[in-house]
């Protein structure tokens, strides 16, 4: 009982020596700050115990919840006014624009005129391959790599 007692005793001592020194830095603060001629901002107050993870957590995902209410602008072409396009790319400005008016403006240093614009995207008509002839030309590839290594032996 005793060495709690005396263990408590030290803490009082302590917390008090250490807000006499808070107090004494206060007032030095107090003196400089009034011979630079500077006004004292208030400082924000410390929590007693500092926040748990849970707490942060919480906060984190209230912060989180609060800003997904906010519906965003749509996203729209600076030049052309598209709001559709595969890339969002950006100007030499750095404004948003779609594709084909970020890459006209790579190619030709200026913006890309409005009449260009055919209001949908185009897209290449590419021909599917047949998986089987895939396969079958990689089969004959790997056999041309085993002859080539057999005749270099």
């Amino acid at each position: 009982m005793e060495t709690i007692d005396s263990q408590k005793i030290q803490q009082e001592m302590i917390f008090a020596l250490i807000m006499s020194q808070i107090k004494s830095l206060e007032a030095r603060a107090d003196a400089i700050s009034k011979a630079l001629g500077e006004v004292k901002t208030e400082q924000e107050e410390v929590p007693e115990k500092p926040l748990e993870d849970k707490d942060l957590l919480e906060f984190f995902a209230a912060q989180l919840r609060e800003g997904n209410n906010t519906p965003k602008p749509p996203k729209t072409c600076e030049n052309c006014l598209s709001d559709q396009t595969t890339v969002w790319r950006r100007d030499g400005e750095g404004k948003r624009v779609c594709n084909a008016c970020g890459l006209y403006y790579k190619n030709h240093k200026k913006n890309r005129p409005v009449s260009l614009n055919r209001g949908f995207i185009q897209r290449r008509r590419r021909t599917t391959v047949d998986p089987t002839i895939t396969a079958f030309v990689t089969q004959l590839l790997a056999i041309q790599e085993n002859v080539e290594v057999n005749n270099d032996n």
